[in-house]
């Protein structure tokens, strides 16, 4: 039997955001089935972007709603102290919970970073 992973992922960062996010994690689940998926990100548009994936796709992704997000423009610093709720930040934490195995996001380099 083969461990199943979990990844993190910030949904919200990136040029392309959730548009470009969503279908990319559809098709990393399609070839990687022990992979299941925490996204961090508004629920409403997250759910927007997966409401026609297969149903075995669907049920390896689990939507944590988060309000906020860290912008391309924002300093670190200011990420660290002012965006705990931001979908990176959360996607974060849950590695240091030990919730995930990894954090993805293709948002602010610098914040993930800090």
């Amino acid at each position: 039997m083969t461990k199943e992973t979990i990844i993190a992922v910030d949904a919200m960062g990136g040029d392309g955001g959730p548009k470009i996010i969503m279908p990319s994690l559809r098709e990393f689940i399609s070839e990687n089935k022990n992979t299941r998926i925490k996204v961090f990100g508004d629920k409403d548009i997250l759910s927007e972007h997966s409401r026609n994936f297969e149903e075995y796709i669907a049920g390896q992704i689990e939507i944590i709603h988060t309000k906020e997000k860290v912008l391309s423009d924002d300093s670190p610093s200011h990420a660290l102290r002012h965006k705990k709720k931001s979908s990176m930040s959360m996607a974060i934490q849950a590695v240091k919970d030990n919730e995930a195995s990894a954090c993805v996001s293709a948002g602010n380099t610098g914040a993930l970073m800090a």
